[in-house]
Parts: structure tokens; C-alpha cells; sequence
């Protein structure tokens, strides 16, 4: 009917249909991302560590600090991640990575947004629905000297990019494939009235890139720890939780739940987004809701088996 057609269309998955409720600020759901990054440049080493204060102030002007502005102490790579360390991803990702490149900002600007469209940002996912956006974003390379080293300390920590829910369930799904990227798509499958498979839709493979080994186990390790709303699940889960402001129609800031995740990390077999606007709980609602989507998914996987074993369980 010409209303699912409508319905499928007007997704506020793939577009930005009103107030900006469906384009999300990436918020900390991008440091797995800068760990990896700060990883493959050289920036530093899975061990070493990094004594956060709290905050971290560059040039006497911008003065970045952890959300709840409290100090986390001598921390690895990893537990940046788990303790969602904005002093970590600046001090030790954004400054060395602008110093490294001798502060050629237009140099800096190409070579991060490369790591970015890699695992599904800043570019269409290409899913088989018209009318798909692809994001905004502040940092790129006509960002004048000054306001460019600022955009690039931001981005390290997620302050800069805004993506639709689709495009960070591609990077979710990108993680756990640890560099490979899919391209979305809705059907899988055409089966005809009879029943009978006419044509079957494979995974189509966008991108791969390869990283060592040791990357992924700091950033998997950093994605598998300290998340209260999804650790009693009987599988591992690897989630990153955000949280971000954005205007309603009355231009007031409300506050959105973020959540990726994808699970089993050994094995992984889903990889979920999941957006909640207007969320003030204490709790990561988003990760609520991710906890009970792979809760049932996971009564389905167990349901499929049985009737592919002939149990009657």
C-alpha cells in the first residue's frame, strides 16, 4: 500500500525529518574510534597510560573536561573507554595526532575523516530506501587554523560529528567486524506466493581494513566493561553509551540517550544503534532498550534452532 510506502520512506533512521530529533550528536559512542585511531597513528601503546585530571586545557583557551568533570586517575587505553575519558581522547589522540602532522590541519582533517567514512560516517550507508542523508559535521578541511585545532579536539570525543541512528548502527556493525563494512539492506529475500525463494539477496562488502590484533582487543575490552544496564545477559555484550543535546521546536536543549552495541563479542551476530530524545534519567535508557532488543533477540535465535533441530523444547 501506497502508506507503508510512505511510511518506509519518512525514516527517521536514514534522515533528518524534523528538529534535528533524527541527526544525533555522536557524543562518546565515537571513542572506540579515536582509540583505534590513536593506536594505528602511534600515538601510544596498548599499556601505557595517562594520568587524567579531569580536565585538559590547550593553548589557555580551550579547556576540555569529563562529563561529570571528576578526575579518573592513571588509566590505559582501554579504561579511557570504559570511563568515557573526553582529557584521554584530546590529550593523547587530537593534540599528537595535530603535532604529528606538523599542524597541517587540511593534512588532519583528510586523514580522520578517512578512519570515519572506513567504518560507515560521513557517507551514506547506501540502504536500499530513497531519500537517505548522510550526516553533518563542523571539522573538514576549510576549517580555518584556529577553529580547525579546536574542531579536532572536539571530535576526538564526539563534539563534532552528527550522524542519523542507521549510519551508527553501520559503525556498530563495522566494530564487531572488526573493519570489515556492509552495506545495509531491508530484504534478504523475494519468496513467491508458493512459497519458493526466487532470488536471495548476499551481504555485499563496501570496505576492509585490516588493523592488528591487539587494536581490537583494546577496544573490544574497553566496549565489554563496566555497563550496568546489559551485564546480565547470558551472552557478552560490547556497548558504548553517549549522551548528547539537541534544540526541540521551541529551541530548548533536550538531552538524547545514545547506545551502540553488538553481540556476542566472541562471535558477533547483531549490531544494534539505539536513540532515546528527551531522556534525563540517571540511567542510559538507550542501553535499556538495547539490553531487552537482545533479549529477545536472543529467544529467537534460541526458537530458530529448535525448530531446525525438530524440538519440541
Amino acid at each position: 500500500k501506497n502508506e507503508n510506502i510512505k511510511s518506509l520512506s519518512q525514516n527517521k533512521a536514514i534522515q533528518k525529518l524534523k528538529y534535528g530529533e533524527s541527526y544525533v550528536n555522536m557524543a562518546s559512542t565515537i571513542k572506540p574510534l579515536t582509540i583505534l585511531i590513536g593506536l594505528n597513528e602511534k600515538l601510544f601503546q596498548p599499556e601505557d597510560t595517562y594520568l587524567d585530571k579531569g580536565t585538559f586545557q590547550y593553548d589557555n583557551q580551550n579547556n576540555i573536561a569529563n562529563a561529570p568533570g571528576t578526575p579518573t586517575g592513571e588509566i590505559t587505553p582501554s579504561q579511557a573507554i570504559i570511563n568515557s575519558s573526553n582529557t584521554f581522547m584530546t590529550a593523547k589522540v587530537a593534540l599528537p595526532l595535530f603535532n604529528q602532522n606538523n599542524g597541517n590541519i587540511e593534512k588532519v582533517a583528510h586523514i580522520w575523516t578517512d578512519y570515519l567514512m572506513q567504518f560507515g560516517l560521513r557517507s551514506k550507508t547506501g540502504i536500499d530506501l530513497p531519500f537517505e542523508e548522510d550526516g553533518e559535521y563542523e571539522f573538514h578541511p576549510s576549517s580555518k587554523f584556529e577553529n580547525g585545532i579546536s574542531a579536532l579536539l572536539n571530535a576526538s570525543w564526539g563534539g563534532n560529528e552528527v550522524h542519523t541512528p542507521l549510519q551508527l548502527a553501520q559503525y556498530a556493525a563495522t566494530l564487531a567486524s572488526k573493519g570489515d563494512r556492509y552495506k545495509p539492506q531491508i530484504v534478504s529475500a523475494i519468496i513467491s506466493q508458493d512459497g519458493k525463494e526466487t532470488k536471495k539477496f548476499k551481504p555485499i562488502l563496501e570496505s576492509s581494513n585490516r588493523y592488528p590484533m591487539k587494536f581490537w582487543s583494546v577496544v573490544q575490552g574497553g566496549m565489554s566493561q563496566n555497563i550496568e544496564e546489559i551485564k546480565n545477559l547470558p551472552f557478552h555484550v560490547a556497548g558504548k553509551t553517549g549522551i548528547t543535546g539537541f534544540p526541540n521546536e521551541q529551541e530548548k536543549m533536550i538531552n538524547h540517550s545514545l547506545f551502540i552495541a553488538y553481540a556476542p563479542t566472541e562471535d558477533p551476530q547483531i549490531a544494534i544503534s539505539v536513540v532515546i530524545p528527551g531522556s534525563n534519567s540517571e540511567k542510559n535508557i538507550a542501553a535499556l532498550v538495547t539490553s531487552e532488543i537482545l533479549e529477545s533477540w536472543h529467544t529467537l535465535q534460541k526458537e530458530n534452532n529448535n525448530k531446525e533441530e525438530g524440538s519440541l523444547k
